[in-house]
């Protein structure tokens, strides 16, 4: 295996690790340990390494090498102000061509969340993360598009910091806000498809900032 694609696997392995939260927020990334665990010599992992920080996954703290990215609270605000103009923009674009059967599963994943006793708050940034990615797939505007892909890591990121310390009834009240945006997507009303969206990203800056 080249060094290209070795660099490309602990790239795609340790990005999915700090997405789905088993590296945490602040945690040491050990070039040793990664390349170990990989099979493969420290120098395709440190190349990894800086191209995650390129994404906004990866900080690099003098006298601790690389760490999984930590938010502060402007960064915290940047973010999501951002995310609150481009995404609910794309989810009044998306309201009006969006193929409504790529909803249905979406929505049932939702509902039954709902009816659960103990909502799985994984499950209900996994559900809401692909009505995301839905969204933005159907806008059909390049440059929103790059502009929100961009930065995807970082805000997936951010949401799984913010699932993690949901209280039981934020993480139901997002599944709601979640399905109200998908029945004003059906309806293709892209005016309150927009709105939705903006309700849902301000009420999450809120869980996030706590």
């Amino acid at each position: 295996m080249s060094i290209d694609s070795q660099r490309q696997r602990v790239v795609s392995e340790t990005r999915a690790a700090i997405l789905s939260g088993a590296f945490k927020a602040g945690e040491a990334l050990s070039e040793r340990a990664l390349g170990e665990a990989a099979g493969m010599s420290r120098v395709p992992v440190r190349e990894a390494l800086i191209q995650l920080e390129s994404c906004g996954l990866v900080q690099f703290i003098n006298g601790r090498g690389a760490v999984v990215r930590t938010f502060g609270l402007n960064e915290i605000r940047d973010l999501y102000e951002v995310r609150e103009s481009l995404e609910s923009r794309a989810a009044a674009l998306a309201a009006g061509h969006i193929d409504t059967s790529a909803l249905e599963p979406l929505e049932y994943e939702l509902r039954a969340l709902l009816a659960a006793k103990n909502p799985s708050a994984e499950k209900a940034q996994q559900v809401g993360s692909a009505l995301h990615d839905l969204v933005l797939v159907e806008c059909r505007n390049a440059l929103l598009k790059r502009l929100l892909t961009d930065i995807r890591d970082q805000i997936q990121l951010s949401r799984t910091i913010s699932y993690r310390k949901a209280s039981r009834a934020q993480v139901i009240q997002g599944v709601k806000e979640h399905l109200a945006l998908i029945r004003a997507l059906r309806d293709g009303d892209g005016e309150r498809a927009g709105e939705r969206m903006r309700v849902h990203i301000a009420a999450w800056r809120s869980v996030a900032l706590a």
